[in-house]
């Protein structure tokens, strides 16, 4: 059996036996797995990570033995790095077996997306991570509804209650169903499939129902800066207007009744940037937030290069809070966790793609607008959320890789 590792991309025809298929299928599964059940309440941990596990398997033994391909890009790279410096920390650690215990599920993160990476390039299946992540978030939107029953979850949300938390953290929903709703957007205004309207407009509903001001946020920028960034000069200009329409729609959406709960946590996200006080009496959510995010900013000058160690930071949370939280936003987490040195190499994830995509992208590569999308939305949401810990994020910058390196083959 010849054996090769690959540093470049090919790209090969896609399946097209059934047998070929079963791949996809798995994959398919694995991201609506992820998405429903993988941060849901009560599911057992032992089951989610023997499917993490069988799911590695199964394209790890695909890639040695029929794609006979291990890749070792940019992107493994970075992550290996990462994962190095993060088990730098564990001697440092104010609890080296919290800080070991993250260093092992970054090490499962990374043989899993390395599995599925091969995948992926071998059998050019960049379209189809994409569409799995969207269809992923469309069956959590249907899961909700499932869940509850639809007259019992329009009976909460009218009641002025954020609906989802018995399934997952209802942030977590939103941020799965405004990024699928995004996906969506692409489909119908990129690609003319008009029909995917109609599950954005289902995800959307499910998003406005959690009440996430994250999630929210991010679909209404990544919906407006898809249309801004597609076609013409005379398209953006009419983009422009369609976004301020598009603007005063969704507020118009918030003041009705239903959902109350999520306008009067958008007010909240608004006054901390006015009143302070106003904040910590009207949204004690986004007062404490701040209060971690300052309080870690001044730990992090005290050790800014190695940090208190990964999976640490929690302990500052319960020091300045007397609650076991985490920072609420990825890069003081991080600066907090390893130091200046780690959450740069950690960014360097983001921000290689990022860079790498921006020209094609400013020649109208519909995929890799996407792409940049979501990489400048994930450096925006992770102002207020801790992501690096979450496989969920690793699927889309993964694809960003990907891109960005198929791009560089065919020397565009």
């Amino acid at each position: 059996m010849k054996f090769t590792i690959k540093t470049r991309y090919a790209l090969p025809i896609g399946s097209k036996t059934l047998e070929e298929k079963i791949p996809d299928l798995i994959l398919l599964a694995y991201m609506t797995f992820v998405y429903i059940w993988n941060y849901s309440i009560g599911f057992s941990g032992a089951i989610k990570y023997g499917i993490h596990f069988s799911v590695a398997a199964i394209f790890f033994l695909l890639a040695i033995f029929k794609l006979k391909c291990f890749l070792m890009t940019s992107f493994e790279k970075i992550f290996l790095l990462f994962i190095a410096f993060c088990a730098i920390s564990i001697p440092f650690a104010l609890n080296p077996s919290d800080a070991l215990s993250r260093c092992e599920t970054l090490t499962i993160y990374f043989i899993i997306l390395t599995s599925i990476h091969i995948y992926v390039v071998k059998e050019n299946k960049l379209e189809w991570l994409i569409f799995a992540l969207c269809f992923a978030g469309i069956a959590l939107a249907i899961y909700n509804f499932y869940f509850y029953g639809v007259g019992t979850y329009l009976e909460k949300l009218a009641s002025g209650k954020r609906v989802g938390g018995e399934i997952m953290n209802v942030n977590v929903i939103g941020k799965f169903c405004s990024f699928s709703a995004i996906i969506c957007f692409w489909y119908a205004t990129y690609k003319n499939k008009i029909w995917y309207y109609a599950p954005m407009i289902l995800c959307t509903f499910i998003a406005l129902g959690v009440g996430s001001r994250k999630s929210l946020s991010a679909l209404i920028l990544g919906c407006c800066m898809l249309y801004l960034c597609k076609g013409s000069l005379r398209q953006k200009l009419k983009g422009v207007v369609m976004v301020i329409l598009f603007l005063s729609a969704f507020v118009m959406i918030l003041q009705l009744p239903i959902f109350e709960r999520t306008a009067q946590r958008f007010e909240g996200f608004v006054a901390i940037f006015s009143d302070s006080d106003r904040v910590q009496d009207t949204d004690h959510s986004t007062y404490l937030r701040t209060l971690l995010i300052k309080h870690g900013l001044e730990d992090f000058k005290d050790s800014p290069l190695m940090g208190v160690g990964i999976n640490n930071a929690h302990y500052l949370g319960i020091k300045y809070t007397g609650y076991d939280f985490y920072m609420h936003n990825n890069y003081v987490e991080l600066l907090v966790s390893i130091g200046i040195i780690g959450a740069v190499i950690y960014y360097l994830l983001l921000l290689y793609p990022l860079i790498k995509l921006f020209r094609p992208a400013l020649n109208h590569d519909g995929t890799a607008i996407l792409l940049e999308v979501f990489l400048v939305l994930n450096l925006i949401l992770d102002v207020g959320q801790v992501t690096y810990a979450n496989i969920d994020n690793y699927f889309l910058i993964l694809a960003a890789h990907v891109k960005a390196r198929q791009l560089r083959l065919q020397g565009t």
